[in-house]
């Protein structure tokens, strides 16, 4: 366990690091990261890079935080990630809405097997709920960066000039 800890600990601390690099502008790391966030939450699993890799070339942003980020998506997430992206897909899919879901025992297995065996509904209900939870938590995460970011440099400039 406490490897795994200081493997996460100093993926922070490079995106920290990243974050605070001079280089780009407050929107460029707004971008990147917001981008990483919903791209990774996208409900395509094992395509999220391939995507991401696509959409760099016509996008100004910074691209080492959008390719840290991108991986919110992975197989510790993807279970609860699908399940809110179904929960938030069957609010619009009607065939959705009379599939029983235990969410206390919930896996990539059993999600696979509700797909299979409950036809095109589930699917729906995911993308949906998938490129609904993307755009929302990519516009909320460009701007709490862009706070974050806005605030960090005032407080930098603040301490220099005293």
């Amino acid at each position: 366990m406490p490897e795994k800890q200081n493997r996460f600990s100093s993926l922070l601390s490079s995106l920290k690091q990243k974050l605070s690099s001079q280089n780009y502008s407050i929107h460029e790391k707004a971008l990147g990261t917001a981008l990483g966030i919903a791209v990774g939450l996208l409900p395509v699993s094992p395509l999220q890079l391939v995507l991401l890799a696509g959409i760099m070339p016509f996008v100004k942003c910074y691209r080492a935080i959008a390719f840290i980020t991108v991986w919110i998506a992975n197989p510790i997430t993807y279970v609860f990630i699908y399940a809110g992206e179904f929960a938030i897909g069957s609010i619009f899919v009607k065939s959705a809405r009379s599939v029983d879901i235990d969410f206390t025992h919930l896996t990539i297995r059993s999600l696979k097997k509700l797909a299979v065996d409950n036809g095109p509904g589930i699917i729906f209900a995911i993308l949906i709920g998938g490129v609904i939870l993307s755009a929302v938590s990519g516009i909320i995460t460009y701007l709490v960066t862009r706070i974050f970011l806005e605030k960090k440099k005032t407080q930098i400039s603040r301490s220099s000039t005293n």
